[in-house]
């Protein structure tokens, strides 16, 4: 959320990925700015003004988000999880021009056009304080239509290595049910100086996958992803103690079929199957790599390598019982 100065920042962005930055406003048309490096120069955004008597109503959803004491809820987030077009609803890109994005005033209210004919769109809600929420069959035109939030449940624990707290470590939880009408995406939060985490306002009454984010465990230990139940509305579920353990090692190298060292940009990207997390890992020209604290669950290897594609019968990881090393990953020219 920008101040009243219109600065912003998003922290804990990684350094060897570029991203995707949306930025919004009510009475503003949505800016989309791709490929952004965190590393760079902060951006310079200017919105383009839009004032509501300027959407065709027949492809705009008129809405307002309230709490569950129908009180408004000002700079909640909206987003579009699906068009439907008679028996047909379609998921993942929108049509160009499409608001990728919606944020409510301070009465609630919010706008969200489709550049296209449709019958009724799944929609999307995330706003402070109340639980990301997902909503189907919202229709064009009409009367402004009101979208209830409630204010989830809670999920706690704490974290602690050889019996002392670890500060600074992010743990998330990603929902069991990943069909794309139900799927509430991830969740992720830090450990304070007690080793303390709380996820206050996950969606209730469901079962999601809990782990250690790879990224923040480095050199420190692992925690591997299991699933847990979050209770009803207005709950909290605490998992207590949980230790933090060695992991196992993966170690390697990746080679390719023409040359004696691997193209600049080269990354190995670890993959896990239950958590919604992965960590990429550049490459040195040798191609070597040697991962240490590898949670035990199901992972797997790939290589993002520009020109080349992984060669027939790679090894693979599947469910850690023991340390990897070893591993040859050969990569072929081609795409």
């Amino acid at each position: 959320m920008a101040d009243a100065h219109g600065n912003f920042k998003i922290e804990s962005l990684s350094s060897n990925l570029l991203f995707r930055v949306v930025v919004a406003a009510r009475g503003f048309e949505p800016l989309t700015l791709t490929k952004v490096d965190p590393t760079q120069a902060p951006l310079a955004v200017r919105l383009k003004p839009r004032g509501k008597d300027q959407l065709p109503a027949s492809r705009t959803v008129f809405g307002r988000v309230l709490d569950a004491r129908k009180q408004p809820v000002a700079g909640a987030e909206v987003s579009i999880n699906g068009v439907t077009v008679g028996n047909s609803t379609g998921y993942g890109q929108q049509p160009a021009g499409t608001d990728l994005v919606a944020v409510s005033d301070s009465a609630g209210e919010f706008e969200i056009y489709v550049a296209k004919h449709f019958d009724s769109v799944g929609l999307e809600f995330n706003a402070p304080g109340l639980a990301r929420t997902k909503f189907a069959g919202a229709t064009p035109g009409g009367a402004r239509r009101d979208f209830v939030l409630s204010a989830g449940a809670a999920l706690v624990g704490r974290l602690v290595r050889g019996g002392k707290p670890v500060q600074g470590i992010n743990v998330g939880v990603a929902s069991e049910d990943r069909g794309v009408e139900s799927f509430t995406g991830d969740f992720v939060v830090g450990t304070d100086p007690d080793g303390l985490f709380v996820f206050p306002n996950l969606p209730a009454d469901r079962e999601y996958q809990f782990y250690g984010v790879l990224d923040s465990l480095r050199g420190t230990g692992a925690l591997s992803a299991r699933v847990v139940r979050v209770g009803k509305e207005g709950s909290r579920t605490d998992l207590g103690v949980i230790n933090l353990t060695p992991g196992w090692r993966v170690a390697g190298e990746v080679r390719v079929a023409n040359a004696r060292t691997l193209p600049v940009g080269s990354r190995l990207i670890l993959g896990r199957e239950g958590a919604w997390d992965f960590s990429v890992i550049d490459l040195p020209a040798d191609g070597r790599f040697d991962l240490h604290n590898v949670p035990c669950e199901a992972l797997d290897l790939r290589v993002g390598m520009a020109g080349y594609h992984a060669a027939a019968n790679q090894p693979k990881l599947g469910r850690l019982a023991s340390d990897r090393t070893g591993l040859v990953l050969l990569m072929e020219p081609g795409q």
